[in-house]
């Protein structure tokens, strides 16, 4: 990245970019080094959140919510299931549906890979105060609820965790 020049500054949106593909890296090496894909991950959170709101999910659940196509989720849950992280367990509503459900497994995997991120944040905010932290978020999502045009949206996938 290029230094600071206090004559012509870079942008927000090059700084802002740099910054993800960044974390973006670190994220993706950190699951690689714990068999999983941001992809993998995502399913996980999403479907630990459901299950705390008592929420029943089906494929077609995680088609719509990941915008992907019914192959791509099958082959990504069929991975997810080979490695004993969920479970396709006949619904007791309709014995024709499957929920997909964390196993005892994919909670402890997804707590682990929490606290790998947990810690990688806090190097990455290291030396900020609360306050700088907490001024950098509310800029942060000023400019994605500008971006997205909405009042409120919630990015944080530590919202889902267990009690």
């Amino acid at each position: 990245m290029c230094p600071t020049n206090k004559q012509n500054p870079p942008h927000v949106s090059f700084l802002i970019a740099s910054l993800q593909h960044i974390i973006r890296t670190q994220i993706d090496n950190q699951l690689r080094a714990e068999d999983l894909t941001k992809t993998q991950f995502d399913v996980l959170v999403f479907l630990q959140s459901s299950r705390q709101k008592k929420r029943e999910v089906i494929q077609k659940d995680l088609q719509t919510h990941f915008k992907v196509s019914n192959p791509t989720i099958s082959s990504l849950l069929d991975r997810l299931e080979s490695k004993n992280l969920i479970a396709r367990v006949v619904s007791k509503k309709d014995r024709r549906i499957h929920n997909i459900e964390l196993t005892q497994l994919g909670i402890q995997q997804l707590e682990h890979v929490r606290a790998i991120i947990d810690n990688a944040e806090e190097s990455m905010l290291k030396g900020l105060s609360e306050e700088e932290i907490e001024s950098g978020r509310i800029f942060l999502q000023t400019i994605v609820n500008n971006l997205l045009e909405k009042e409120v949206i919630d990015c944080d996938f530590h919202s889902s965790q267990t009690d």
